[in-house]
């Protein structure tokens, strides 16, 4: 009879045979070092595999959970929501068990669910979306506007999608009121006449408010308070309101012409307005003996929504805007404000009216007394100056508003680039090489069990999924940030994207580079790259082209480059329009992003004969001077 034991103080490879007797017969280290040592080696890998794959998805998770935008991983072809994080929760109001194993469609996420349709499409299409805007409804019943980003995964043999929303409602409504205030400040300072100015600020405001009528009240000298002009307005509604005085207490017209607010009742804000978005549910709150006094025609009159603007100049109110609809809660803060803003510079452009229409009488005075003529052009004279350096100043405004405009979108692009470029080298460099690592561990682990076919069945899926994997991060590192750019220049990038379009969109593109050395910064080199390719996305989906071509060259002391297409074309003279049509404002912000810079874009196009866009930047003088 052999036993086998094992001799603890003795080194692990030491294996002792004893017979009956227990007499020693033999020592076998042999029998470690091709036995048992292999076993233990295969062991110690597969726990190290395991431990890669577990801090791989522990790093996944972490991005996962903390990210601030909401991501949601959801069936392709259903749309039931699989996962989601805090993000989303936060965006939505909707808890994960409130979505989790629901359809989007069963939640009531999407204000128009072809937005979804769309997507799929599109996904089904490239693989991947980028920068789709939507409207969602959160769970309370607001409806904001999201920007979504998408990629197409598989889990568990099934499509799904990967989507990372952002909400843009703040950013659109501020792009909005400042595209808003600009037309204010163009309407002041380009009518001469009391009419047409009033009629023209009435109708932006309705356009603003979408609410049914608008009028502007103006304080005359019988203390009356008239309307000077109106729109929407029934004709009783205006017999009855318009005869009205400073004298009538009662009417809250009155009450903010004179300034007679309580600035702790919740319907007059701190500029002096007054604001209700239910008049019946403002007069149910009064007692009897004020629903006496108050005057309430245009609740009578079926408006519910009731905005009293008064029109500033310095300290004096020269009169009022009144907006009213039908509707209830159609007044909002930030609408508040933009019209308060509105009205301070109608004010100023009442003013400047008044008193171009005081110097007309001025001149015909002067026409019949010399002394008053000296008298009355001083007083013009002045008015002139008062006038310029309102105009100065209102210039000066709105050029570092737009100043303020082009340096945060030059900010907001290079921010967006050192985001993702971080973002694609945590990918490269934690999780593409630790896929790597596991891909090779897994190929020397198959290979040792090569004799179970089962194994190493399993293994050979293993090692599919994650060298599938493997090509979706490298296909997400450049998607995020191209390498190339950073690597091997501007040159190269333009030429690895003209390529990149023409394997994805079937776009012929030609590169041309003349060879010289062209440094440029870091900030320009990237919003080139960008604009080129957004110019180029903008032929593939507007410009109907069969061809195209990119050349960049040495231009002076620029660089310049030059994307021409044989497409449709249009006519140029649209181009005036670009900054306040949304259709146009990605071509707008490439224009004031090179502008920031110190660079410029010509645009020159004919219907029927094609487009050519240059893009010139200046090189960095100081990467000249060393000879970079």
């Amino acid at each position: 009879m052999i036993v086998i034991y094992h001799v603890s103080n003795l080194p692990a490879w030491f294996v002792v045979l004893f017979d009956s007797s227990m007499m020693v017969l033999i020592l076998f280290p042999m029998l470690y070092m091709f036995v048992f040592r292999p076993m233990v080696r295969h062991t110690n890998e597969r726990e190290k595999s395991e431990q890669a794959l577990y801090e791989s998805k522990q790093r996944y998770e972490t991005v996962f959970r903390t990210s601030p935008d909401a991501i949601t991983v959801s069936r392709l072809d259903d749309g039931l929501i699989i996962e989601v994080n805090e993000g989303f929760t936060a965006l939505s109001q909707y808890s994960e068990k409130e979505v989790i194993g629901r359809t989007s469609f069963d939640i009531g996420v999407w204000h128009d669910p072809q937005n979804r349709e769309e997507m799929v499409t599109r996904l089904q299409k490239d693989g991947y979306l980028k920068n789709f805007e939507a409207e969602f409804i959160r769970k309370d019943g607001v409806v904001i506007d999201v920007l979504l980003s998408a990629n197409v995964i598989m889990l568990n043999d099934e499509l799904h999608m990967l989507a990372v929303s952002r909400d843009i409602t703040q950013w659109k409504k501020a792009q909005k009121i400042l595209q808003v205030s600009h037309r204010f400040l163009q309407i002041s300072n380009r009518y001469k006449e009391m009419n047409p100015l009033l009629t023209k600020f009435i109708s932006v405001i309705k356009e603003m408010t979408n609410c049914s009528a608008v009028g502007i009240r103006i304080l005359d000298e019988d203390g009356k308070i008239p309307y000077q002009a109106f729109e929407g307005f029934s004709q009783q509604f205006y017999e009855s309101e318009n005869p009205k005085t400073l004298d009538s207490a009662n009417c809250m017209c009155a009450r903010v012409i004179l300034q007679k607010t309580d600035l702790h009742q919740p319907y007059f804000t701190e500029g002096g307005s007054f604001l209700v978005n239910s008049t019946t549910g403002f007069i149910e709150t009064l007692s009897n003996e004020q629903k006496a006094r108050i005057c309430s025609v245009c609740n009578m009159h079926g408006y519910e929504s009731v905005a009293l603007i008064p029109i500033y100049l310095g300290d004096k109110v020269l009169g009022l805007i009144q907006v009213v609809d039908p509707q209830e809660n159609m007044f909002s803060e930030r609408t508040i404000e933009t019209l308060e803003d509105a009205a301070l510079q109608l004010g100023i452009a009442l003013k400047r009216v008044r008193s171009e229409e005081a110097l007309k009488e001025s001149h015909q005075a002067l026409e019949r007394k010399v002394e008053v003529r000296t008298a009355m052009l001083a007083s013009a004279n002045e008015l002139l100056k008062l006038e310029i350096e309102e105009r100065k100043l209102s210039e000066k405004k709105l050029l570092k508003q737009q100043e303020k405009l082009r340096s945060l979108s030059s900010e907001l692009v290079l921010t967006e680039e050192r985001e993702r470029r971080r973002i694609a080298t945590d990918l490269h460099d934690r999780i593409g090489q630790t896929l790597a690592v596991t891909k090779i561990k897994l190929g020397e682990l198959r290979e040792a069990s090569a004799s179970s076919e089962a194994g190493a069945k399993a293994l050979d899926e293993i090692q599919q999924y994650i060298e599938e994997t493997i090509q979706d991060t490298r296909s997400l590192t450049f998607e995020l940030s191209t390498p190339v750019l950073y690597v091997l220049g501007l040159e190269a990038a333009l030429a690895w994207l003209a390529n990149q379009t023409r394997e994805k969109h079937g776009l012929q593109i030609e590169v041309k580079d003349d060879g010289k050395p062209k440094p440029l910064d870091n900030g320009c080199r990237v919003i080139a790259y960008q604009a080129a390719r957004e110019l180029l996305f903008n032929i593939v989906k507007h410009a109907q082209a069969k061809s195209a071509t990119v050349s960049i060259k040495k231009y002076d002391d620029a660089v310049r480059i030059d994307i021409e297409d044989n497409g449709i074309g249009f006519d140029t003279a649209e181009l005036d329009t670009i900054a306040s049509d949304p259709k146009g404002f990605g071509l707008f912000s490439i224009q004031e992003r090179f502008h920031a810079l110190g660079g410029r874009l010509e645009i020159h196009s004919e219907p029927g004969r094609g487009t050519l866009v240059s893009l010139m930047l200046p090189m960095d003088r100081h990467a000249q001077d060393s000879g970079d």
